[in-house]
């Protein structure tokens, strides 16, 4: 009997059997046509070779009637590479440096599979893609591990989109997707595995945190001036031996009255990174206005 199975669990390959023995009119799988199924090999990377030939050593199936074939390959549906943990594939140990290794192509002529990347050397790594059976053949021993579902899911074969198809849109993930990224699946491996490496943050973030550190909590040395009894400028230094200056406050008057107040703002190494000036408007002897300019 075409398409045997030696049942391991119910899952999408025997739910589809048994959609189409109930909706060919009866007779069993032998009605089946182009039931696909997905197939896993292993390989060992030598750290420089990005092609490598599927040969039908299937890790997860053994052919009792009839045999591998090149043809059956469906080498036009999505296919992945693992490790053999069948988690993501890499290039490197290095998580700054390294690239997630993808299946870019399956040669429908020679079993040729081209991934982006080269596998390090000596590792051993899965390649998994889609074969379709013929009508005669037979398998026994057919194991299908927990990633086949992230390939199957419950959609039959004849209804997967090819990723060719779809437009891609990464702009707002931070160029960490990529076009190799042409699946949901895939996607969502990469942006799992994405590890952010502390990018510098802006001026002006560094700016506003700058600020609000040193209002609120900062060991600090501060130093008056007067010319009489009027505050000419206020110094916030970071220690008493004044050797870098925080922040710095200038006055200046209008006979008794303080006219403009500037306060320079200095970064870590005490250089002048921003001014805000205060300019003051009174009527008699009330403040009613403050202009604020920064530069």
């Amino acid at each position: 009997m075409p398409y045997k199975l030696n049942p391991y669990h119910r899952g999408p390959i025997f739910d589809r059997l048994d959609y189409y023995e109930k909706n060919t009119g009866g007779g069993g799988a032998g009605q089946i046509s182009n039931l696909s199924l997905i197939f896993c090999e292993e390989f060992t990377g030598d750290g420089g070779t990005t092609v490598f030939t599927l040969t039908g050593a299937l890790e997860n199936a053994t052919f009792d009637t009839g045999s591998w074939l090149i043809p059956q390959i469906a080498n036009t549906l999505p296919s992945h590479a693992t490790n053999d943990s069948n988690k993501a594939l890499y290039d490197s140990s290095n998580i700054f440096t390294k690239n997630r290794i993808q299946v870019v192509s399956i040669d429908g002529g020679t079993a040729n599979v081209t991934l982006s990347h080269p596998p390090k050397l000596l590792e051993t790594f899965k390649i998994w893609y889609w074969y379709t059976l013929k009508q005669t053949d037979i398998l026994s021993s057919y194991y299908r591990e927990e990633f086949v579902a992230s390939m199957e899911g419950d959609i039959s074969s004849g209804d997967i989109i090819a990723a060719q198809n779809v437009a891609l849109n990464t702009t707002n993930f931070d160029d960490i997707l990529s076009n190799a990224d042409d699946t949901v699946q895939k996607a969502m491996d990469t942006l799992d595995d994405h590890t952010h490496t502390g990018l510098p943050i802006d001026p002006e973030t560094h700016r506003l945190l700058d600020q609000l550190v040193h209002e609120l909590d900062e060991n600090h040395y501060q130093e008056y001036t007067y010319s009489g009894w009027r505050i000419d400028s206020c110094i916030v230094w970071n220690s008493v031996s004044k050797s870098v200056k925080i922040r710095e406050f200038l006055y200046t008057y209008s006979g008794i009255r303080v006219q403009t107040e500037v306060m320079n703002q200095y970064d870590g190494t005490g250089t002048l990174v921003e001014t805000l000036t205060f300019s003051y408007t009174y009527t008699g002897p009330r403040i009613t206005s403050v202009d604020c300019v920064r530069s």
